[in-house]
């Protein structure tokens, strides 16, 4: 970080730190690295319990656990200024598309130009 005393690393729920900790419009951006997907969190869970999980099961998430869901983009149209950006990288492409359809559902973030 620099010289930088106005950032800040999060380990832990994202969303209870947006909606307690942070006032609103008060963050310029939020960047989110490689979340664990939806259904990798669904393969570990199967895995542990030897169970196995089929790829159709994949494709409905409402029950894989994730963190970016309506409740954190909620959180993070709060605590962001007008014209913050949110930021999230992902190297799966399921989780990516699957993200794309919640951000375009939620109509207060607009997409990058």
């Amino acid at each position: 970080l620099g010289k930088r005393d106005n950032a800040a690393s999060l380990q832990g729920d994202a969303t209870e730190a947006l909606v307690r900790w942070l006032p609103p419009g008060s963050l310029e951006a939020i960047y989110i690295n490689h979340p664990e997907p939806p259904q990798q969190a669904a393969l570990s869970a199967s895995a542990s319990a030897s169970v196995a999980v089929e790829a159709e099961s994949l494709s409905d998430t409402s029950e894989a656990k994730h963190m970016l869901n309506e409740r954190l983009f909620a959180a993070a149209a709060i605590s962001l200024q007008p014209g913050g950006t949110l930021t999230i990288v992902t190297d799966s492409a399921f989780y990516a598309d699957l993200l794309l359809d919640s951000l375009r559902a939620h109509t207060t973030f607009e997409p990058a130009t």
